[in-house]
């Protein structure tokens, strides 16, 4: 018997293939390790801004500029983080910066580390 115009045509159900035994385990350790590889650089990262505000932590802001290219988990961050990482290696490893750093770790304080920069020669 064919269908008529205002009878739709029965259509066969799609079944999809069961996943695999501990498929939700693997998602569930896969994404929770690149969360938890995402925290810790962002923390790390947070931690060694706050430091090199004060002038110490040289070394660390450099090891977070580091791993901040971690995150090729997420592809998303890696061009940003790349950018990053050129920038802040041009900026930490000039000799100025790297005096900057030095006079904070000798416990001189931020502001007359940047009062010192901050004159003009002459």
């Amino acid at each position: 018997m064919a269908p008529t115009p205002e009878e739709p045509t029965p259509v066969a159900p799609v079944t999809a293939a069961p996943m695999p035994a501990g498929f939700e385990l693997i998602m569930l350790a896969m994404y929770g390790s690149m969360g938890l590889i995402s925290l810790v650089i962002g923390v790390l990262g947070i931690w060694a801004g706050i430091r090199m505000l004060k002038f110490r932590g040289r070394t660390l802001g450099i090891v977070a500029l580091s791993s901040g290219l971690l995150s090729i988990a997420g592809c998303y961050c890696l061009p940003t983080a790349i950018g990053l990482f050129i920038y802040g290696l041009i900026v930490l490893l000039n000799e100025p910066v790297k005096s900057a750093f030095a006079m904070g770790e000798q416990g001189r304080t931020a502001s007359e580390i940047q009062n010192q920069f901050a004159r003009l020669p002459g």
